[in-house]
């Protein structure tokens, strides 16, 4: 029961979510870029216009150091998850 609910909450956050935010990077340099409206902007662009792209390099690092610490943090829900009694557990009255 503890696998199959790290799998789904693992699932749910990051390999959904990841994935989306690659493919909204994606449409706005396919649309053209976010314009500089303002000297700060234009300053922080360098030009009129920026252009976000992801490498594929960085993008593995992103999936590698979030799925390392989703499991990190997975397991140490699993070790808390099993000191408590399922008894224990239904008895609080939390």
């Amino acid at each position: 029961m503890l696998v199959i609910e790290a799998l789904t909450t693992g699932w749910s956050s990051g390999d959904s979510v990841q994935p989306t935010g690659v493919g909204i990077i994606k449409l706005i340099g396919w649309l053209g870029g976010l314009p500089a409206t303002t000297d700060v902007l234009f300053f922080f662009y360098s030009g009129p216009r920026l252009f976000p792209f992801i490498a594929g390099l960085s993008l593995l690092a992103a999936f590698a150091i979030r799925g390392g610490g989703e499991r990190c943090l997975q397991s140490l829900s699993r070790l808390a998850a099993m000191r408590v009694t399922p008894r224990q557990a239904m008895a609080s009255e939390d």
